[in-house]
């Protein structure tokens, strides 16, 4: 858990992910004997938390600070 109010804990993203990778599968499916919901796709993720992505972004900012680029 995160702690925070309103925030989802991992298995909850993790969860909603998968139900959402689901719901792309129906649909490709349904499709697939006629013309659905047209204009309406659900992309595929390359993540199933996005704090994981968040978490990543910080570290390489981290990992790639040089505190002597600041001076110029």
């Amino acid at each position: 858990m995160t702690l925070e109010v309103n925030t989802p804990s991992h298995e909850q993203c993790v969860v909603a992910h998968l139900e959402r990778n689901a719901s792309r599968n129906l649909l490709a499916k349904i499709r697939e004997y006629g013309d659905f919901m047209r204009g309406t796709d659900i992309k595929e993720l390359d993540y199933s938390d996005p704090f994981e992505v968040y978490e990543e972004i910080k570290r390489n900012i981290i990992n790639n600070f040089n505190p002597d680029e600041l001076n110029g």
